[in-house]
């Protein structure tokens, strides 16, 4: 089953611990799914690195598969979902 961005944000959100507009800005190259790493932005520009779950992980893992670049959360169009 497809799972809409907001989903997968919330996802995002409720099992790291992140706020909507760290999810929003996170990037394919912020993911280090090897280490279960996601280096997120902050506010006021900080950034810092989140150890996440094994699922979080795994869910992560299925939205950038075939990805480089660019945002993980995105919308249809492949656009960065704003807050």
């Amino acid at each position: 089953m497809t799972r809409s961005p907001l989903w997968r944000s919330l996802m995002l959100m409720l099992r790291a611990g992140l706020r909507l507009g760290s999810v929003g800005g996170l990037d394919v190259e912020d993911c280090d799914l090897d280490q279960g790493v996601l280096e997120v932005r902050l506010k006021g520009d900080r950034r810092e690195r989140v150890h996440v779950p094994r699922d979080v992980r795994d869910g992560v893992a299925a939205l950038i598969e075939g990805l480089t670049a660019g945002p993980v959360i995105a919308s249809r169009t492949g656009r960065r979902l704003t807050t």
